[in-house]
């Protein structure tokens, strides 16, 4: 984990505004003065003394330690190259006998600035400290969420990840857990405020997980008739992750659902494709390893290109291209010999071809394995009985 001193010396033009957003107000209700002490660090590196002193004053007046204030005011005296004002701030460590002054040992009273101001822009202030506590605290309360979900506890792990973003309100994890939870328990209004919560802190991820959050607004609003914004959220997801089939599927429902019938089957043709090519792909189960940092996912045992193939082949009928619907959902079928949906659209299909006899062996056949439309699934195969 990168210590906050060492992000400054590696950003010092970052923003100020930014930097604010960077810390939790948890953290920085607890640490009174820090905020102040920090863009006192910024204006400092930025050569903005004067910034620097009022905003290292505002840090002392809010009860920041004033030993790290005094270490770091001697480094910047030392850059103004006024030797009195180094003097002072010396003075004033040595005679209020801080503990600090007491860990720089014989620098501090023989004067040796250089080796004071080495000092001072190798702390390790309280900042690091804090933080990685509460990243730490973070990722735990994290873990024991996904434990209580996996045990079928949601309401507790929903309470626990209220804690934890309670310590960390600007966590893209903790929201994106938090919105997927909502959502597959159909809690729609919370599951897109933590949704839109985790996109707003996408940047500080890698842009497939950042894709996951698009992509999950988008089927937040799609369910909530959106289509338009769900299909924008789709391909700003899409944008991010060029090969997933999930957001080519998504993104050509959302068409569908538009009336964009052309670009809908552009989408879907895109996954079948990829999936002939040796592109389809699995769900992703977990953030890497190595950023010790574990997501909960909404993992769906389907194939992309199956359900590409069953939209496409939804379409070619409604567009009553009926050979191609014929052959899409006899594709379907190789991979799912018993999928009821299809052989009830076959049924149909073969009904409207008047081949009786084929449509109701697949029409029987729907009904044999739970079609969901089984009322209309009998009232066709008593037309074919009756003809």
């Amino acid at each position: 984990m990168t210590t906050a001193w060492e992000w400054i010396n590696a950003s010092p033009k970052y923003s100020l505004g930014e930097f604010d957003k960077r810390l939790p107000k948890k953290f920085i209700s607890d640490n009174p003065g820090l905020l102040p002490f920090l863009k006192g660090l910024l204006f400092k590196e930025n050569g903005e003394w004067r910034s620097s002193l009022k905003m290292m004053a505002a840090a002392a007046g809010q009860g920041y330690p004033l030993a790290e204030i005094l270490v770091q005011m001697v480094d910047l005296y030392s850059r103004q190259e006024d030797e009195q004002l180094v003097s002072q701030a010396l003075t004033r460590l040595e005679s209020e006998n801080f503990l600090l002054a007491r860990a720089m040992g014989t620098s501090i009273h023989s004067r040796d600035t250089q080796k004071v101001v080495e000092f001072a822009r190798s702390r390790r202030t309280i900042v690091r400290l804090c933080h990685e506590s509460i990243a730490t605290i973070v990722l735990d309360l994290n873990a024991s969420a996904q434990s209580a979900l996996a045990r079928g506890d949601v309401e507790n792990a929903l309470k626990i990840w209220e804690r934890a973003l309670y310590l960390d309100d600007r966590s893209f994890i903790l929201h994106y857990n938090v919105a997927l939870v909502y959502c597959l328990h159909n809690l729609i209004p919370e599951s897109l405020h933590h949704c839109l919560c985790a996109i707003r802190l996408g940047e500080s991820v890698e842009p497939l997980h950042q894709s996951w959050a698009l992509n999950l607004a988008g089927n937040i609003l799609f369910e909530m008739g959106q289509f338009e914004e769900a299909r924008d959220y789709y391909q700003q997801a899409l944008n991010l992750a060029p090969k997933s089939n999930k957001y080519h599927n998504n993104l050509g429902a959302a068409y569908w659902k538009l009336g964009d019938v052309d670009h809908a089957e552009r989408e879907w043709w895109i996954v079948i494709r990829n999936a002939e090519k040796g592109m389809d792909e699995k769900d992703a189960l977990e953030f890497e390893e190595t950023e010790r940092i574990k997501v909960f996912v909404d993992v769906r045992e389907r194939s992309e290109a199956i359900e590409a193939m069953r939209s496409l082949a939804t379409l070619y009928f409604e567009k009553n291209s009926l050979a191609q619907a014929r052959e899409l959902f006899e594709q379907l079928l190789v991979s799912i010999p018993f999928d009821a949906e299809a052989h009830f659209m076959l049924g149909r299909i073969h009904m409207r071809s008047g081949e009786r006899l084929l449509a109701r062996r697949h029409l029987e056949t729907s009904l044999k394995h739970g079609i969901k439309n089984e009322e209309e699934a009998r009232k066709l195969l008593a037309e074919l009985k009756s003809e």
